[in-house]
């Protein structure tokens, strides 16, 4: 875990929740993004990993990112793109 941590670059202590799929608004990013600011509180470790390529463009990653930061959350969400070693993220 520590060493797929490393290579991802997520917290060591993170609790990490996140999704891998395509970056588009029917997906639900957006909502996962609101909901984990909604337990930020409860949870200070607490933080989100969104892994996948955006579908049309980088217009709707550019107002995920911007939403991420009207929320404070900049630092807890974490974007690797497109990954093709799964494996080690689902190991992080």
């Amino acid at each position: 875990q520590s060493q797929a941590r490393r290579q991802f670059g997520f917290p060591q202590a993170a609790r990490l929740i996140g999704v891998i799929n395509q970056i588009a608004p029917e997906k639900g990013q957006a909502e996962l993004i609101e909901a984990v600011a909604r337990l930020a509180n409860q949870f200070p470790d607490l933080h989100l990993v969104l892994a996948g390529k955006e579908h049309g463009g980088d217009q709707f990653i550019h107002s995920l990112k911007a939403l991420a930061a009207r929320l404070g959350l900049t630092e807890r969400v974490h974007w690797p793109g497109f990954v093709t070693a799964v494996p080690q993220l689902l190991a992080a």
